[in-house]
């Protein structure tokens, strides 16, 4: 084929051009180590005519990630440099974007992405405060990002761009002006250089000068940034996998978290693109095969390192099942980024220790924030002995292991970790049944040298509407597994895993073998939760009670009511009108 008709072919831009193939093949044979660069000016309509630049040997510098990233900050760029306000997407939109762009790039493509176009403004301008989130994400993401000249000062206008910006109340929203520029007097101006200095002067109050955000500062944050890519290997070279990002009110839409894998080294990274602060819990199961290279004996015992890459003092510690099941917590300032590398490491039982102990820390500041717990194992393995076990004997068994495995090192309430286990606590029937185990422990365990006799119907204590298989299933009692695998059959302090000491044990079977201690510590598991099961104060506001002020039904009620709960040892207050007269015309009557 030759040059002209290529052009004309309508696949011109997924095949290699010959005319630029063989000027390649030439230049790179008097010098071999020639890197070629081929400007694509194309920004809004993707052609693909990179992939005709990379294949014809050379590697493409692109337009087209700022205009995609300005819709994050609600943007709407235009070929010929024109930029107004608009609607500011979600992440996902950016997402779909790159996952689409990306797949049209031939396998170990080399591109170069611009931070802005020639006739745009620079990010300062085109994104105010939002230029530090923006600067992150051209450094963070695979491209080999491009700055220009002028930029990394903070300046924000640029000579061609100056008349196709507007400012001022008039210019919000509205489409700009090709013609003129508005500068705070909304007068039509000339582009001198006192243009541009008014300009900037603007952009600059426009921006702040806080101890982050100054464009006087701005230049700190680009040489950091590209400091870190030179540094981190995995920012240049790591494959990047989508990560999600939510709260207690759900998914954010406005913080995109990712993560770079690279041979070597795994960082998480997530950018806050709101104006203001943000709490961020990141789920990273999608990061599921850096344990796949862990024999199954030491998952156990393996620990998930997690420290910060950005000068910050910070470094945390998750068992294998937390990190994979639960959220790395987090708070984002406005426009600013994490960057968090994971190591894990194994057969280290004293670090391992640690991280049981970090790991009851974090339990326990949600349990004293009131939210729900999941995505950890103590709490995976309390729904689950109570879910699927049906023998009170296993129960105790089991709830024994978990005291001492996780609770016992620490000052958490059993019960306060039970009320954030959402399975047990939002449903009444487990509820139910938890109590109704407690309720037969508390009666029976201290008249008893074991308690193999703990196993009577549950029927007779539950209620007839709970209604239990006929066979356990293994998996009931079973410890949560880890990335797919089976749990190992000892653990590093001595104390059988929650596999071993349930699986196969017969409600006929003693518990003799344990500890004196053991049976109290069951005993009074059970009755600190039975004792828990108590309500807040009552209060009964009624306008008739009881033998003062009874003239039907509901005073008797009321009354039979709040005895009976004070009786069970819940604290009744009632409240009720003191009339001039009972219903026996008597007055004085309470002195009675």
């Amino acid at each position: 084929m030759n040059l002209f008709s290529f052009s004309l072919h309508r696949a011109k831009h997924h095949y290699a051009n010959p005319l630029l193939s063989d000027f390649c093949h030439k230049i790179w044979q008097k010098f071999p180590h020639l890197t070629l660069i081929g400007e694509n000016c194309t920004t809004i309509e993707h052609t693909r005519t990179e992939v005709s630049l990379i294949n014809s040997g050379i590697i493409p510098r692109l337009y087209s990630f700022p205009y995609a990233a300005a819709t994050l900050y609600g943007k709407r760029l235009s070929q010929e440099g024109v930029f107004h306000d608009s609607e500011a997407l979600g992440v996902n939109s950016f997402r779909i974007w790159y996952e689409t762009f990306a797949r049209s790039l031939p396998e170990g493509a080399i591109i170069i992405q611009s931070t802005t176009h020639h006739s745009w403004p620079n990010p300062a301008l085109l994104f105010k405060r939002g230029a530090w989130s923006f600067i992150d994400l051209m450094f963070m993401f695979p491209h080999i990002p491009m700055t220009f000249m002028g930029e990394l000062d903070g300046y924000g206008y640029r000579c061609k761009t100056l008349d196709m910006v507007t400012h001022g109340p008039k210019a919000q929203n509205k489409p700009c002006d090709f013609t003129k520029m508005e500068i705070l007097n909304n007068s039509g101006v000339k582009n001198s250089l006192e243009d541009y200095r008014k300009g900037q002067e603007w952009l600059v109050k426009e921006v702040g000068n806080d101890e982050i955000f100054s464009l006087k500062k701005i230049s700190g944050h680009y040489k950091h940034r590209r400091e870190l890519r030179e540094k981190m290997e995995v920012l240049r070279e790591g494959e990047l996998v989508n990560l999600s990002t939510g709260h207690l009110e759900g998914p954010l839409s406005r913080v995109l978290t990712y993560a770079r894998v690279g041979k070597k080294e795994t960082a998480i990274i997530s950018t806050n693109f709101n104006d203001f602060e943000v709490f961020i819990g990141i789920p990273v199961q999608s990061l599921q095969f850096l344990l796949n290279g862990i024999e199954e004996s030491q998952l156990d015992s393996c620990t998930i390192k997690v420290y910060d890459c950005l000068g910050a003092e910070f470094e945390d510690y998750y068992t294998a099942y937390e990190f994979l099941n639960g959220k790395l917590d987090a708070v984002l300032k406005a426009h600013s980024t994490l960057i968090w590398s994971i190591d894990v490491i194994v057969d280290d039982k004293n670090l391992h220790a640690k991280t049981l102990a970090r790991s009851m820390e974090r339990i326990n500041q949600r349990i004293s924030r009131n939210e729900a717990i999941e995505g950890h194992e103590v709490v995976v393995m309390l729904a689950n002995i109570v879910k699927d076990l049906n023998n009170t004997q296993e129960f105790a068994t089991n709830l024994n292991y978990i005291y001492k495995r996780f609770l016992k090192p620490t000052d958490i309430s059993l019960p306060a970790l039970f009320n954030c286990v959402k399975e047990v606590y939002n449903s009444p029937e487990l509820s139910k049944k938890l109590f109704a185990f407690c309720t037969l422990i508390k009666d029976q365990c201290p008249q008893l040298s074991d308690i193999q006799n703990i196993s009577q119907d549950f029927n007779d204590s539950c209620g007839a509407n709970i209604i239990f298989d006929e066979h356990q299933p293994d998996s009931a009692t079973q410890r949560p597994p880890i990335n797919s695998a089976s749990v190992s059959s000892h653990t590093s302090d001595g104390i059988a895993p929650f596999e071993a000491r349930s699986k196969g044990r017969k409600s006929s079977e003693s518990l003799a073998e344990s500890k004196a201690d053991d049976t109290k510590t069951i005993f009074d598991l059970a009755s600190e939760i039975l004792e828990h099961n108590t309500l807040d104060s009552i209060a009964f506001i009624t306008p008739e009670l009881g033998r003062w002020s009874t003239v039907g039904g509901l005073g008797v009620m009321v009354d039979e009511l709040s005895v009976g709960l004070a009786h069970l040892g819940e604290h009744v207050i009632c409240i009720s009108p003191y009339y001039e007269k009972n219903r026996k015309g008597e007055s004085g009557y309470l002195a009675k």
